[in-house]
C-alpha cells in the first residue's frame, strides 16, 4: 500500500520479475534464474533434451543506460509520486529489461530432484569490451533455441564480420564449451537463425537472401559435421520460408508464403520436407480439399512423424448466422 501526495492510498500489485524460464518435472516447477537478476532479470527456456539440459537465454549484465533508469528511480526528486518498487517495475515493463541489457545463450542442467546443478553461459563470438563512460551502450544478444540428446546446441547470436566489425543483425550459431561459433555468416552478410537440430547434427531454421531485389528468409538444411548448407526449393522463388523443426529421419517442417502478390502480409501454409529425397510438400495438398481447416504453419515433428501445426478453421455459428475464423492447433499423424 502507498499513500500519495493527495493522501490517497493506492494498492500496487507488483510481480517479482517480468519473464522467467522454467522446467516442469512431473509437476515440480523449477525456476531458471538469470545470471544478472537486477529487477528480476530475464530468462527464457526454448528447448530441453532427455538429459534435462535446458537451453535459452538470460541477462548477463545491465547496460549503462539501464543503470541510469535505476538511479532515477532511486532519486526521490526524479521518481515522482510513486513507490520505489513501482518505479522499478515500470521501467521493467516498458521492455527496457530486454532492449537495454545484455543477454546471452545459456544452458541449465537440472537433476532428477529439480536442483540446478550447472548453469553455463556462452560468450559472444567477439571481445565483449565495455566503456563505463559510454552513456548509450550498444546491446549484444545471443539465444539458444534447441539442444539434441548429444548436447549440441544451436540458435542465433550477434557476431563480428571478417573485418572485426560487429553487425547489427543476428546469425545462426552453435554453442559449445562456453563459446559461440557462427555459421552461415560466411555465405553472406544477412540475418539467419537455427531453430532445431536433430541427433545427427542436422540443423534447420532460416537464412535471408535477396530475391528479385527483395530480401526474403529461406529455410535451409545444415550439416554441422560436414559444415555444408543446402537451400531446398520451397513454394516459389520469392516465397519467404522458415524451418521450425527437424526429426531424426531428416524430415523438416515449417511454413512459407504461398502468395506471390507484393503485399505486406502474404498468406502462409505449413510444409513438410524430406531431406533424404529432396521432396517438398504443402501440408494442405497432403490432407486434401475436404479438410475443415487450412494449415498455416507446422511447428514441430517427432520421430513418430507426428506433426504439431497451426491451422485456420473456417466455419459458421448457426445461432448468429455469421462467418467466423480462428486459429487452432492441429495434430497430424504423417
Amino acid at each position: 500500500n502507498y499513500t500519495n501526495a493527495d493522501d490517497t492510498q493506492i494498492t500496487f500489485v507488483l510481480p517479482e520479475f517480468e519473464r522467467r524460464g522454467f522446467i516442469d518435472l512431473n509437476g515440480n516447477i523449477v525456476a531458471l534464474t538469470p545470471a544478472e537478476a537486477a529487477l528480476g532479470g530475464i530468462s527464457e527456456a526454448n528447448g530441453v533434451n532427455s538429459n534435462r539440459h535446458v537451453v535459452g537465454h538470460q541477462t548477463i549484465a545491465i547496460s549503462n543506460q539501464f543503470q541510469v533508469l535505476i538511479d532515477d528511480c532511486n532519486d526521490e526528486t526524479v521518481r515522482g509520486d510513486q513507490p520505489l518498487e513501482a518505479c522499478y517495475r515500470n521501467i521493467a515493463r516498458n521492455n527496457a529489461l530486454a532492449t537495454t541489457n545484455f543477454r546471452q545463450a545459456v544452458k541449465w542442467e537440472v537433476d532428477s530432484s529439480g536442483q540446478i546443478i550447472n548453469q553455463e553461459s556462452f560468450a559472444y563470438p567477439f571481445d565483449f569490451v565495455r566503456d563505463p563512460n559510454d552513456s548509450i551502450e550498444r546491446i549484444y544478444y545471443s539465444n539458444a533455441r534447441a539442444i539434441n540428446d548429444a548436447g549440441t546446441i544451436v540458435g542465433e547470436s550477434s557476431f563480428a564480420d571478417s573485418n572485426g566489425d560487429i553487425q547489427r543483425f543476428l546469425t545462426a550459431a552453435v554453442f559449445a564449451d562456453g563459446q559461440t561459433t557462427p555459421f552461415l555468416n560466411e555465405i553472406g552478410q544477412t540475418p539467419s537463425s537455427a531453430y532445431a537440430v536433430n541427433d545427427s547434427n542436422m540443423v534447420t531454421g532460416f537464412y535471408s537472401r535477396e530475391v528479385n531485389g527483395t530480401v526474403r528468409s529461406k529455410f535451409y538444411l545444415y550439416d554441422l559435421d560436414a559444415q555444408q548448407a543446402t537451400f531446398p526449393d520451397d513454394f516459389f522463388p520469392g516465397s519467404a520460408s522458415l524451418g521450425r523443426d527437424i526429426n531424426n529421419h531428416n524430415i523438416i517442417v515449417g511454413e512459407g508464403e504461398i502468395e506471390s502478390a507484393n503485399v505486406q502480409n502474404r498468406r502462409r501454409h505449413g510444409f513438410i520436407y524430406y531431406a533424404d529425397t529432396n521432396e517438398f510438400i504443402d501440408l494442405n495438398d497432403a490432407i486434401g480439399c475436404e479438410a475443415p481447416y487450412t494449415i498455416v504453419s507446422a511447428q514441430a515433428i517427432n520421430d513418430d512423424n507426428v506433426i504439431l501445426a497451426n491451422a485456420l478453421v473456417i466455419g459458421k455459428r448457426v445461432m448468429y448466422e455469421v462467418n467466423w475464423s480462428r486459429t487452432m492447433m492441429v495434430r497430424l499423424l504423417w
